[in-house]
Parts: C-alpha cells; sequence; structure tokens
C-alpha cells in the first residue's frame, strides 16, 4: 500500500544567515529583513530599535571588532558625535557629563543584551 504524503503547509523562516551567520560579513552582526529593529548575532535576536540611536552606533562601533579596546574619545565621538580631548580644553563638568551619559548608555546596552540573551556571549568590560 502506498502512503501518501501530504506537503507541509507550515510557513518556516528559511533565510539562511539567520541559521549560519554566514552572510555578507560573516560572524558580525545582521540586520532583519522582517523587523528593521532587530539584529541577528550569534544566533540570537536583539532589538535596538528602529530609528539609528546613540544605542544601536554603540552597539555596531563595539560589535564591529569584538575584542578590539576602545578608547573613551574614540566612542564619544562616534556615539554621541562630541569631542572630549584634553586639547579641546573643555570645563571639568563637562568631561565629567560626558562621561557620565557614556556610563548610562553602556548599562543600557549591556542591560539590553541580557534581556535577549546575549551576555552569555558577548561581555562589555570597561577599563580604568
Amino acid at each position: 500500500m502506498s502512503e501518501v504524503h501530504k506537503k507541509s503547509t507550515a510557513y518556516g523562516d528559511s533565510r539562511p544567515y539567520l541559521r549560519t551567520n554566514v552572510g555578507v560579513m560573516p560572524g558580525l552582526p545582521q540586520h532583519d529583513e522582517m523587523e528593521p529593529g532587530v539584529v541577528w548575532w550569534c544566533g540570537k535576536r536583539l532589538y535596538l530599535g528602529h530609528k539609528k540611536t546613540q544605542l544601536r552606533r554603540l552597539f555596531y562601533l563595539l560589535a564591529d571588532r569584538p575584542g578590539r579596546w576602545r578608547p573613551v574619545s574614540e566612542i564619544q565621538e562616534f556615539v554621541f558625535r562630541i569631542r572630549t580631548d584634553a586639547s579641546l580644553g573643555l570645563p571639568d563638568d563637562e568631561i565629567k557629563r560626558a562621561h557620565q551619559k557614556l556610563r548610562k548608555l553602556v548599562s543600557r546596552l549591556k542591560r539590553r543584551m541580557q534581556e535577549w540573551g546575549l551576555d552569555d556571549h558577548a561581555i562589555i568590560v570597561t577599563s580604568q
């Protein structure tokens, strides 16, 4: 007796980069085609928001080359679009506020990574 197999009507996600993460840039975060605010990295989803926010810029700066040390001045210039070099002669309270903004943003990114389960794949470490 021959068996009749019905074709499955289940819809699955057949995008290959979600399974293998070999897309254009293997190992680097990749945008989700269906949800613009979501990034796939290390096989996990991470919601960063739909707009180009400071959180998104910080994530991409740090995820571009994991393990690379970034100076605070480079991060602030890329993320906040301000320069806090000592050569500029900025007041100490303004530099202090810029560092506090950066600390808050880093803690938000760490919290977001923890919510989406990425904290066991990547960590952000600050040095004094």
